[in-house]
């Protein structure tokens, strides 16, 4: 018998009793009743606990989940995730019987997932775990270690120590200064770069003598991809919640809100080259801009309303029309030294 509850040496025909499993598995049924006493079938129905975890895979801008079993995952077993983006409270649910993927998520930012396991008699709540995704897709500079025969140093090289130092101009909070080691038989060292910065890198050997600067290469990077603005901000009454993100990878110049009449395709790939285009009334536009907001006004979060007929840095916000679909993006701009970079996410449809 599992762990039944109440416990009892012997049970009377009819009487039922609730099922606990173990830590880590989780009873097909939560109730059993002694109905054959004496017999191959004695309880009804039969209660088998099943092993299940729920292992997560994260990216930098989506996270898997699946549900796995010591044997075969039964039928009846599914599961919940939640998906909570911890700075904005912003959340996704997804629910499944094996596999979710939550796509969009920013880079290097943490996330609540709450996870909820349920059959056709019970839910069972996991407990909460922290994820945090990864960095966006990075330059990579290699620091080749001369050999013996290169090095014409006063004595053998011991060691290497490789000192990189990167700054920001637009960000004068950004610092990183750190140092590594290699041993004497390395061959090279690939040094991670982040975006829009002035990196020094340094390599030096260790000798008996002492340190010994071989070379050293300054480096600028061009800005990345910015962070995607939240998701699925567009409430009720055509209420847009506009929050501010990270300038993560180069400096944020602007919010752009873009919408798109009557389209049912998925315009995430055409809106971040999408060319800002004012509204006009006299001809049957697919898509305008509603509003170019500078990054200096959006220190903190705010309400947008969608069709307020105002005009924002030169585009008009114009009065929705009934009878028509509008797929609202939310566009992040950044801009540094020439070069643009651009993301979308949609806000929602009306």
């Amino acid at each position: 018998m599992l762990n039944p509850s109440p416990y009892k040496i012997s049970y009377d025909e009819g009487e039922e009793v609730t099922v606990y499993c173990i830590d880590g598995y989780y009873p097909s049924h939560e109730r059993t009743r002694c109905d054959q006493p004496l017999t191959p079938q004695e309880w009804t129905p039969a209660i088998t606990c099943t092993d299940i975890t729920v292992s997560e895979r994260v990216a930098s801008t989506s996270a898997s989940f699946w549900m796995s079993c010591s044997s075969e995952c039964p039928h009846h077993w599914r599961f919940d995730v939640e998906c909570c983006d911890v700075l904005y409270g912003l959340c996704q649910t997804m629910n499944t019987d094996g596999h979710v993927t939550f796509t969009g998520l920013q880079p290097s930012s943490e996330y609540q997932v709450s996870i909820t396991l349920h059959n056709n008699q019970k839910q069972y709540k996991l407990k909460p775990r922290l994820i945090r995704t990864k960095h966006s897709v990075y330059r990579y500079f290699d620091v080749r270690f001369p050999t013996k025969q290169d090095w014409t140093g006063p004595a053998n090289i011991t060691s290497f120590q490789i000192i990189i130092s990167a700054r920001r101009i637009y960000d004068q909070s950004f610092v990183r200064d750190e140092t590594f080691w290699a041993p004497h038989n390395g061959t090279e060292y690939k040094v991670l770069l982040q975006h829009g910065a002035n990196h020094t890198i340094t390599l030096q050997g260790i000798t008996v003598v002492g340190f010994e600067t071989i070379k050293e290469w300054n480096i600028e990077t061009d800005i990345g991809d910015p962070p995607h603005h939240p998701p699925n901000t567009l409430g009720t009454n055509s209420t847009l919640k506009l929050y501010p993100v990270s300038p993560l990878n180069g400096p944020i110049s602007s919010y752009d809100i873009i919408v798109y009449v009557d389209q049912v395709m998925n315009m995430s790939v055409d809106c971040p080259g999408f060319t800002n285009t004012p509204y006009n009334s006299s001809l049957a536009q697919s898509s305008y801009t509603a509003a170019v907001l500078p990054a200096e006004t959006l220190t903190g979060s705010r309400t947008f309303i969608l069709g307020d007929n105002q005009y924002y840095n030169g585009f008009h916000n114009a009065p929705l029309t009934p009878n028509h679909n509008y797929n609202v993006y939310i566009r992040v701009s950044s801009s540094w030294k020439e070069v643009q970079k651009s993301s979308c996410s949609l806000a929602g449809v009306i």
